[in-house]
């Protein structure tokens, strides 16, 4: 990374390359495959083995900036990552996911010839490219084939697939964006924010297979591992898509008095798929004592269906729904911020929510797909405390806690697998000049499973990281040496029981780092 500045312009440069051949330590016993091995006397599964955690990365930034100028460049390669535990929980250690993303955006700040008002403009481009490369199911794999091509558990066609059910979908997606921003600040106690703008959404897909419609029957008994181009027929993944948007949104901060603002907001949205969404925004902050500020915010908020939950089809493993309909959640909260001394900090942060139209891919009678739905309505609530107490100039503590209930509105079930509780600790100690020790302590805890997974409660974990770090090891040069999950804990995230031992994550990892600076 560097920067140079020149004139009124300055520049700035970050590129990072990474790369990994992933933990071979995060071993899953059993997967999908190994269930219709079971069933069918094949043993096409290739577990025992390790999750594809491989990935090779180089992120590119490049910021341009002056008085009236902002233009930022991004790009972000990764080739060959791996696929987890599989597109469908059967491990693939031959697939791989290449992706490309490239973003130019540019802000632009107008003279207004008033000392009233400022105007603004911002123009983005986003070009997004994925190739995803799956052995769906492992080479060796016996499948019930329905006459449309894909795997259905109540056919009685069963096709052998020597290389391996194989799908290599991918698209281009590209987005532009413009905004007018206005703000005028001649009240003597209000400030108005004007922005008004539109969008642009396309997405042209790509996909090669030896499975699905326009491919086979469930008639031909066996099935190599040659691909055929489905791309621009009725037998793709997804159809060419695309949607504009355009957008109002109008915002008032209002200094009610010497203590009191009251920032108030609404948003207009319309979108060309699905129509139209209001959401209203308020803020009442109280600066009651030098030393406390109490705040109490409601927001309205939404997400829109992706392309993929509304059009997916042909595939195996998931499937869309074009009748789906925005995500939508009310959240109120009231915090309060403590600042009793320059050395303790204290804040409290309750909060309650509603969600609405939840989307979820729900099971496929017959087969492995699962089908976007707007499945469920979901209420929460719970507090965050968060403390940082510095009690010399060389030694800094800072913690936090959050609890948080969530429960179905229909059923009033607990959501499974929801980290109900979890807290972080963290020291950071000057021990002697420029040196310093850091300890990162993280717990989770408190998940349940669903009411129909019989399997024994999901174990709560602990991660503690460390790092020790030299500023000046040399003129100009510092180090500084890393341990993650220095215990070695056998930490796991839940499945939904056909991985039955849940997900392991990464294991104990030591990492170093010289920094030279000219």
């Amino acid at each position: 990374q560097g920067g140079v500045n020149s004139a009124d312009w300055n520049l700035a440069l970050t590129m990072t390359y990474m790369q990994s051949d992933g933990d071979d330590k995060r071993v899953l016993s059993t997967d999908l495959q190994s269930h219709l091995d079971q069933a069918l006397g094949t043993s096409a599964s290739l577990a025992p083995a390790a999750l594809a955690t491989n990935y090779e990365l180089l992120d590119t930034h490049v910021a341009l900036n002056s008085e009236r100028w902002k233009v930022n460049l991004w790009s972000w390669i990764s080739d060959n990552s791996g696929v987890g535990a599989g597109a469908v929980q059967a491990l693939d250690d031959q697939g791989g996911d290449d992706n490309e993303l490239y973003l130019a955006d540019i802000a632009y700040q107008m003279p207004s010839g008033s000392d009233h008002w400022k105007f603004s403009l911002r123009a983005s481009y986003l070009y997004y490219k994925n190739q995803a490369r799956f052995n769906i199911f492992p080479p060796g794999t016996v499948l019930p084939i329905a006459e449309d091509g894909n795997v259905n558990f109540l056919s009685e066609n069963f096709v052998a697939f020597p290389d391996g059910l194989r799908g290599h979908p991918g698209g281009v997606e590209e987005d532009s964006q413009f905004d007018i921003v206005s703000v005028y600040h001649g009240f003597d106690t209000h400030r108005v924010r004007l922005a008004v703008g539109a969008k642009h959404q396309a997405l042209e897909p790509s996909e090669r297979k030896n499975f699905g419609p326009g491919v086979i029957d469930g008639s031909q008994g066996l099935v190599d591992g040659n691909l055929t181009d489905v791309g621009g027929t009725d037998y793709i993944y997804l159809t060419d898509s695309s949607r504009s948007v355009r957008y109002i949104s109008l915002q008032d901060e209002w200094r009610l008095a010497d203590n009191w603002e009251l920032t108030t907001g609404i948003r207009y949205d319309d979108y060309s798929d699905f129509g139209g969404t209001t959401n209203p925004r308020v803020a009442l902050v109280w600066t009651s004592t030098a030393s406390l500020t109490t705040k109490l915010l409601y927001g309205s908020a939404f997400r829109a269906p992706t392309f993929t939950e509304q059009f997916f089809r042909n595939n195996p493993v998931s499937l869309g729904n074009p009748d789906l309909s925005a995500e939508k959640i009310d959240t109120v909260e009231l915090s309060f911020n403590f600042q009793p001394s320059e050395k303790l900090l204290l804040n409290l942060s309750l909060f309650r929510y509603r969600a609405t139209d939840m989307i979820e891919y729900l099971p496929d009678s017959g087969g492995v797909s699962s089908t976007a739905r707007n499945a469920r309505d979901q209420d929460g609530e719970g507090f965050e405390i968060e403390s940082a107490w510095t009690p010399t100039p060389h030694l800094r503590f800072s913690a936090n806690y959050s609890w948080h209930d969530a429960e179905d509105r229909a059923s009033e079930m607990d959501i499974a697998e929801v980290a109900r509780a979890q807290s972080t600790f963290i020291s950071h100690w000057e021990f002697l000049p420029n040196w310093f020790f850091t300890t990162q302590t993280n717990w989770i805890g408190n998940r349940k499973r669903a009411a129909s997974d019989l399997r024994p409660p999901i174990d709560d974990y602990t991660l503690i990281d460390l790092l020790l770090r030299k500023n000046q090891l040399i003129a100009n040069l510092d180090l500084a040496i890393a341990v993650r999950n220095a215990t070695n804990e056998d930490a796991r995230e839940p499945s939904d029981g056909v991985i039955e031992e849940d997900y392991p994550l990464a294991s104990r990892s030591f990492s170093a780092e010289l920094v030279y600076s000219f």
